[in-house]
């Protein structure tokens, strides 16, 4: 492992997995062994506008009222990835919901087109995630930030997520950029690497969003072994979409479980 190689493994983890701007360069397969350590950075970055958003405007009395911030909010993950999780997710919807078999599951992911009810799970996915942003401000100032605390951070603990599920996991079919990934991985590597992180994340989540840190958590524990007995297991393995779809969840039920915990303790 040298510097040279991190180096255009994080080049590469930025320019596949955000829409900032990556001087062009041509990969080798070696380039691709540690892309995995670098995916939860991508994360990190949107953590941290957001918090930086949320703290200004909400040490200016701005943002308790009003929709337009919880929008942006919602949005804002999406347009700094470049929407490529989105995309996974609502392929995963449309062929989790076909109730199809696995080959025709696969198959409605590879399509192109979006279906009906990937459209109307999207729909879903950003008011249910506005809204939910909107509800982490309560009248109780300390709430409020280990709530928007911890959803930050869950833009991080849901890469290491999805980094460790695509190291851990056969691949569905074969082929594709999840496969291609995993192939030329250093797994052990990326394994412990974004393990590491994940346990990082989990304690600031604790250390920074207190309770509200540790059931978003617990939450997504129980997430991670829903995934894996109806979405993994049934095809076989894991794809790129399948990917995104458990990142585009785990950020989802992070802001949820901050946003009913944080207006349960208010109302109390």
């Amino acid at each position: 492992m040298t510097w040279d190689q991190l180096s255009r493994s994080m080049k590469i983890a930025f320019s596949m997995y955000s829409s900032i701007p990556v001087k062009d360069f041509k990969w080798k397969q070696e380039d691709m062994k540690y892309v995995m350590d670098f995916f939860p950075l991508v994360g990190a970055l949107i953590g941290i506008i957001e918090f930086v958003i949320f703290r200004l405007t909400y040490g200016a009395g701005i943002g308790s009222a009003g929709f337009f911030l919880p929008v942006l909010f919602a949005v804002l993950p999406v347009i700094v990835s470049g929407g490529i999780h989105m995309d996974g997710f609502i392929d995963s919807v449309d062929a989790l919901l076909s109730h199809r078999d696995r080959d025709k599951r696969l198959e409605i992911m590879q399509d192109p087109h979006v279906g009906a009810l990937g459209v109307m799970g999207a729909i879903i996915y950003f008011l249910l995630l506005a809204g939910s942003f909107s509800a982490c401000y309560v009248a109780r100032p300390d709430l409020t930030i280990q709530a928007f605390a911890t959803t930050a951070l869950g833009f991080v603990l849901s890469r290491t997520i999805s980094g460790l599920s695509l190291v851990t996991s056969n691949s569905a079919r074969g082929t594709g950029l999840a496969y291609t990934f995993q192939k030329y991985s250093d797994a052990k590597n990326v394994k412990d690497t974004l393990t590491i992180e994940a346990v990082v994340t989990a304690i600031l989540m604790i250390g920074f969003g207190h309770w509200t840190g540790f059931l978003a958590l617990l939450i997504n524990l129980l997430f991670i072994f829903w995934f894996r007995r109806v979405v993994k297991t049934p095809l076989g393995g894991i794809t790129g979409d399948t990917c995104g779809f458990l990142s585009s969840m785990s950020e989802l039920l992070t802001v949820l479980t901050a946003a009913v915990y944080s207006q349960i303790l208010a109302a109390v």
